[in-house]
């Protein structure tokens, strides 16, 4: 069970482990972290199948806000901890410090999201004036993202595959060689022959 999703951030970004991949009540999530100045990793990978968990370690709540599109594409009936806005947001209740907000399935596609810090003491929570906005994006596709390992092994079985193909090449230069070599003991074979 997962969902191919890759967070672009502005700020520094970090490849995504296969070690952010967890499975909590029979099912599998991907998690990333907030913190005041970042989120983490930069680049989610995940499947179709997977829950993206967002665990707030900042010091001040957030919201989190999907944009509109994303309202029409999630799969589940009731996603936890989201709800419909009024301008067409898919926004997160406030998620309190070491607290997380999950979102369920997501069809196939592009998902643009926004992280706010929020001041909770207003009514609403609003935004806090002058406070970080983190930009990220979720990408979800149908089949798994190869993992580290995954790639290790491909990149193995090419360089096996290359130290193939030039043995190969060298067996068929020695082939043309010992061809040619019995061409000319054909020739000298032939001409002793005649003499």
């Amino acid at each position: 069970m997962f969902l191919l999703a890759a967070l672009v951030v502005t700020g520094p970004s970090a490849a995504a482990s296969s070690d952010d991949r967890h499975e909590h009540a029979g099912r599998e999530h991907v998690t990333v972290r907030v913190s005041r100045t970042e989120l983490d990793p930069g680049i989610r990978l995940a499947t179709t199948r997977d829950a993206i968990v967002w665990l707030n370690y900042a010091r001040i709540p957030v919201r989190i806000r999907l944009e509109p599109d994303a309202s029409t594409r999630v799969r589940c009936r009731e996603p936890s901890h989201f709800r419909l806005a009024v301008e067409g947001y898919l926004v997160a209740s406030p998620v309190e410090p070491l607290e997380a907000a999950s979102l369920c399935l997501l069809e196939p596609g592009t998902y643009d999201y926004v992280v706010e810090q929020l001041d909770t003491a207003a009514r609403p929570p609003r935004p806090v004036p002058g406070g970080r906005e983190m930009r990220g994006q979720i990408v979800v596709s149908k089949t798994a993202a190869p993992t580290g390992r995954d790639l290790r092994r491909l990149v193995d079985h090419h360089r096996r595959i290359a130290g193939m193909e030039r043995e190969i090449s060298r067996a068929r230069s020695q082939f043309a060689d010992l061809l040619e070599s019995n061409g000319d003991l054909r020739g000298a074979n032939d001409a002793r022959r005649r003499a």
